[in-house]
C-alpha cells in the first residue's frame, strides 16, 4: 500500500492508505501525491498468506508443496524481470488498467521491494503482522509463530 496525500477543494488535506492501480489513477487525475509505502514503513510483513487445515496438510502434503513452489517460481520472475516483462505477464488480471499504469504499478512494488524472494516467513515478518493488527485493534490475542506458520515446504 501506499501513503497518499488527497488534495480536496477546499484545500483541507487528507491522508489515505491506498492499493494500486487506484493509488495511481487518482494521481494521475491530480487528486493527490505519493507519500511513502507503508511497506517500507512498516518493515516486512506478510501481507498475503494461504491457509490450509492441518487435515488437508496431512493428506495433501503433495498438492501444497506443488502450489508452494509455483508460488515461489512467480516470485523468482518477478525478482529477476524488469517491470514492463512482469506487467505483460499479469496484464490479463487487470484489463481496465492502462498497460503504461500498470509498469508504473509494478516499478512501484519493485522499488519497494514488496515481492518477497520466496514464501518463507520469518518469526520477526510474522511479529510485524501481529503488531499491526494490534495497533488497529484487530487481534484479541497473539497466537505463537510455531503454531500458525508452517515453512516447510520451502526447505
Amino acid at each position: 500500500m501506499l501513503l497518499y496525500i488527497l488534495h480536496h477543494c477546499i484545500r483541507k488535506v487528507r491522508i489515505n492508505a491506498l492499493r494500486e492501480p487506484t493509488a495511481l489513477a487518482l494521481e494521475k487525475e491530480g487528486y493527490g501525491c505519493v507519500l511513502a509505502s507503508l511497506g517500507l514503513m512498516s518493515g516486512e510483513v506478510p501481507y498475503t498468506v494461504f491457509h490450509t487445515k492441518k487435515s488437508y496438510l496431512e493428506k495433501n502434503s503433495d498438492v501444497l508443496e506443488r502450489f508452494t513452489d509455483a508460488i515461489n517460481e512467480g516470485l523468482k520472475f518477478v525478482k529477476e524481470n524488469n517491470a514492463e516483462e512482469v506487467a505483460k505477464v499479469i496484464k490479463s488480471e487487470f484489463p481496465d488498467t492502462d498497460m503504461n499504469d500498470l509498469i508504473k504499478v509494478v516499478e512501484r512494488y519493485k522499488d519497494a521491494d514488496s515481492w518477497w524472494d520466496n514464501t518463507y516467513i520469518s518469526e520477526e515478518a510474522y511479529n510485524n503482522l501481529l503488531d499491526l493488527m494490534e495497533y488497529n485493534d484487530a487481534l484479541n490475542e497473539r497466537i505463537n509463530f510455531d503454531v500458525m506458520v508452517d515453512n516447510s515446504f520451502n526447505e
